[in-house]
């Protein structure tokens, strides 16, 4: 007999109870996905300028959907896979979203310093904790909770005297603080032939994390 999913709040597990033929198994985590994310690895998705070495006016450039705006002290511009911006005091500033926003994630490149420094900011005021190195690396930024509110103003900032490399830019919005994984319990059927298993409830935990 068929019954529905147990919730559980447990982001792994895997139990056997040998005695009884009982098997629970873990049948899906809800993991948490970016509710923004731009992209650029594709040049041709925005339109910043792809040449020059001089480009340092702050501008607005879009995608189609959301729009940004750069400022550079020495250059900004796309190259492929990437968007090239620097140095010192270089920024880009995000668009404002309709959501709290917990955290933001720059991914780096292969080819990106590995000492240049960066942090978020909401206007002069650093909202999360500076990083080191853009090289082969995500930079995870949480931001502080005095600034998470909707509305408000994100900007990505060069704190050193380096170039960075930007292939991608995830904005998450903050959790509801209730986030119950989806778990299956199984136990094996009397019937040994086919090992067929019928789905029943043993128990159900809800558990807040985040």
């Amino acid at each position: 007999m068929k019954y529905k999913l147990l919730r559980y709040s447990l982001l792994s597990m895997l139990v056997m109870l040998c005695g009884g033929g009982i098997f629970a198994a873990l049948a899906g985590v809800n993991e948490q996905s970016p509710e923004v994310s731009l992209d650029f690895t594709d040049k041709t998705k925005w339109d910043i300028p792809v040449e020059g070495s001089s480009n340092t006016q702050l501008a607005t450039f879009t995608n189609g959907t959301y729009s940004i705006k750069l400022s550079a002290t020495n250059n900004y511009k796309m190259n492929t896979g990437y968007l090239i911006l620097g140095k010192k005091d270089s920024y880009l500033e995000l668009p404002a979203f309709n959501f709290d926003v917990e955290k933001i994630e720059v991914v780096g490149t292969g080819s990106a310093s590995e000492s240049v420094k960066q942090n978020i900011y909401v206007g002069d005021v650093a909202v999360s904790t500076e990083t080191t190195g853009a090289k082969n690396v995500t930079n995870t930024y949480l931001i502080n909770s005095d600034y998470q509110a909707a509305g408000n103003i994100y900007k990505l900032v060069v704190t050193s005297a380096h170039n960075t490399q930007i292939s991608k830019i995830n904005v998450y919005k903050k959790s509801s603080g209730d986030t119950p994984a989806e778990v299956s319990y199984y136990v094996m059927g009397e019937n040994m032939p086919g090992l067929s298993w019928d789905v029943v409830p043993l128990f159900s935990l809800s558990h807040s994390f985040l």
